[in-house]
């Protein structure tokens, strides 16, 4: 089983999982490329969608692996997707959470403007140097959108909060490029 996770993620998002599907899967949880300790090629193109499906089609062959089950989260679930739609032969299964199907979603944007206008962020996230200085400002403070909750007792404790502050604080940890 291949996690992939979500924007502003890294593998830490899926522990809870990791530990509960471990019982009966082989599990990993890598950072995808750009995020968290893996690698952070230079340029925008080694961002494009197709470098980030090979990513997770080396992964499964390095391995010695066939096939594999996804199970993806937002910008994990958009890699998912063109994964499954490119590689179906490697998917076992797959669960895609908080990611429509890329081509319902760019025709549905295209059409919506009140989509569109909820999807702002995707092109905040694309403008250069912007969004890593934005989300870095205030000793992370932006990460406390993703902490929020209403909720009396909060998923989050400090430890999570701070895995979350240490791995974003490492400069280039914040990229986030969209390019379907």
């Amino acid at each position: 089983m291949i996690m992939l996770h979500g924007f502003p993620e890294f593998w830490y998002s899926w522990r809870h999982q990791i530990k509960q599907f471990s019982k009966d899967f082989w599990i990993i949880a890598p950072d995808l490329r750009g995020n968290g300790d893996s690698e952070k090629p230079a340029g925008r193109k080694y961002y494009q969608i197709k470098y980030l499906v090979e990513d997770v089609k080396n992964l499964i062959n390095a391995l010695g692996r066939e096939k594999a089950t996804i199970v993806a989260h937002d910008w994990g679930g958009i890699i998912a997707w063109f994964f499954v739609m490119i590689y179906s032969q490697m998917v076992d299964s797959y669960v895609i959470m908080n990611a429509p199907h890329p081509i319902i979603f760019r025709k549905f944007i295209s059409t919506s403007f009140t989509q569109l206008r909820m999807s702002w962020y995707f092109f905040f996230f694309q403008i250069p140097y912007l969004p890593e200085l934005f989300i870095q400002l205030r000793d992370l403070r932006f990460l406390n959108v993703i902490f929020y909750t209403k909720k009396k007792v909060s998923p989050y404790n400090e430890e999570d909060k701070e895995a979350y502050r240490f791995t974003f604080a490492k400069p280039g940890n914040n990229l986030f490029l969209l390019f379907i």
